[in-house]
C-alpha cells in the first residue's frame, strides 16, 4: 500500500471547501482527477478525455486546475472535442488564476452545493 504521510493516512477522495468573493461558502465534489498535456490560453488538453462530459451549446461544465503548489483555479468549459476543452471561463469563485501547464493536475467536478452564505446570517 502507498501512505501519504508518515501516519499511515491513506487519501481516497478529494473535495473542496471554497469561499468566494462574496463570502458565500460551497462544497465541491472531485468525482476524477487527470493531467494537462497542454494549455494555449483557450484549449486545455487532458489525458483522459472519456472522463469529461460533454458540453455544447448553452451547456457549461466546471474544472479545477491544481499546481504542484497546491494552488487552484476554477474554470468552466463549454465545448469538448476529442482530449480538448474549450475554456469558457477562468477564476472562478475566489477569483484565482494560476499559470496552467503541462503536468498540472486537472480535477473534473461533481455539483457545487453552496452551504453558508453571509446574507443567511
Amino acid at each position: 500500500e502507498t501512505y501519504d504521510d508518515a501516519n499511515r493516512t491513506t487519501l481516497d477522495k478529494k473535495e473542496f471547501y471554497v469561499y468566494d468573493t462574496l463570502g458565500r461558502a460551497y462544497h465541491i465534489p472531485v468525482k476524477f482527477s487527470g493531467t494537462i498535456s497542454s494549455f494555449d490560453g483557450e484549449t486545455l488538453v487532458v489525458d483522459h478525455p472519456t472522463e469529461f462530459q460533454s458540453a455544447r451549446g448553452k451547456t457549461i461544465r466546471l474544472i479545477a486546475v491544481e499546481k504542484p503548489s497546491g494552488k487552484v483555479e476554477f474554470m468552466t468549459y463549454n465545448k469538448k472535442s476529442g482530449t480538448d476543452l474549450s475554456i469558457d471561463n477562468r477564476a472562478l469563485y475566489d477569483g484565482i488564476a494560476c499559470d496552467v501547464e503541462f503536468g498540472d493536475t486537472v480535477h473534473v467536478l461533481g455539483v457545487p452545493d453552496q452551504i453558508y452564505s453571509h446574507e443567511d446570517a
